[in-house]
């Protein structure tokens, strides 16, 4: 790795967590798989972990899983090795203030294949 990227520092993943007095939370974060073998994003949720526990923040949000219980969901197992519990809140929704508008960029998008 040296040789390809020198001595510089380099990123290897990025979150974006949102931190409220009751509550820090996940929502979303990536990572470059040639990175992979060291485990960025867990040590990203570590850090953010303790960071919660430092300002006081009696909970962690992972957000993101699907409701399937069943042992499929990859994602769910992840996070329960981080030995959490589920909390089932209210789902997302979508507010569209010009639906029309919305359904004809959602056409032009298929018709253009993006």
């Amino acid at each position: 790795m040296i040789d390809k990227y020198g001595m510089e520092d380099q990123v290897l993943a990025g979150s974006l967590f949102l931190y409220t007095p009751q509550e820090a939370t996940y929502l979303f974060s990536g990572s470059y798989p040639e990175f992979n073998k060291f485990y960025a994003p867990a040590l990203l949720q570590e850090y953010v972990m303790k960071e919660a526990i430092k300002r006081g923040i009696p909970f962690y949000n992972f957000l993101g899983i699907t409701g399937i219980f069943d042992g499929s969901d990859g994602v769910l197992r992840f996070k329960q090795n981080f030995n959490g519990y589920i909390v089932r809140k209210m789902g997302t929704f979508r507010y569209y203030p010009q639906p029309l508008k919305f359904k004809v960029l959602n056409m032009i998008k298929k018709m253009l294949r993006r």
